[in-house]
């Protein structure tokens, strides 16, 4: 079985192992089941970071009322759900409050319509990566996930008309 290491992307050196780029996540594919652990979790917050100021980007970058609309709409819940995702985690995470929340890099990039459907669909397939361990231990977590995904799924119908 396949499975996934999402890491944030900070340099553009090459692994030894297959990887495949995407707009704000590396990818990399290894041949062995890897156990689910809290450590999956260490990119959510830049992952969530990029995913808020990337969805301000294409709100003020659109050239289309309706995306620009649907794009405040949901930012409003998707900051809020993030709000409360990281405040859960860090409730729940010692090793996170104290050394994952100070240091990251933040990638923010003016997309076109199609390129910006393609990021949110690589930020749903973080959280689904994540699921299982959130439905192991954290069902919390999972339930934020769950509402977050869907305001992200709703913002791509939103979108998907117009381009």
């Amino acid at each position: 079985m396949i499975s996934k290491q999402y890491t944030h992307k900070t340099s553009h050196k090459t692994s030894h192992k297959t990887s495949h780029k995407t707009s704000h996540l590396k990818i990399k594919r290894a041949g062995k089941k890897q156990a689910h652990t809290k450590k999956q979790l260490v990119n959510a917050v830049p992952i969530f970071m990029n995913l808020i100021n990337n969805l301000k980007m294409h709100h003020w970058g659109t050239h289309k009322y309706v995306v620009h609309k649907a794009v405040d709409e949901i930012l409003e819940k998707v900051n809020v759900l993030v709000d409360r995702f990281v405040e859960v985690l860090v409730g729940k995470s010692k090793l996170y409050r104290s050394k994952y929340l100070y240091n990251f890099n933040i990638n923010v990039r003016i997309m076109t319509e199609k390129a910006f459907i393609l990021y949110l669909d690589e930020f749903i397939e973080f959280m689904v990566y994540i699921s299982p361990k959130l439905e192991e231990n954290d069902s919390d977590l999972g339930a934020i996930r769950d509402e977050l995904v869907a305001e992200i799924n709703r913002l791509k119908y939103s979108i998907v008309g117009v381009i």
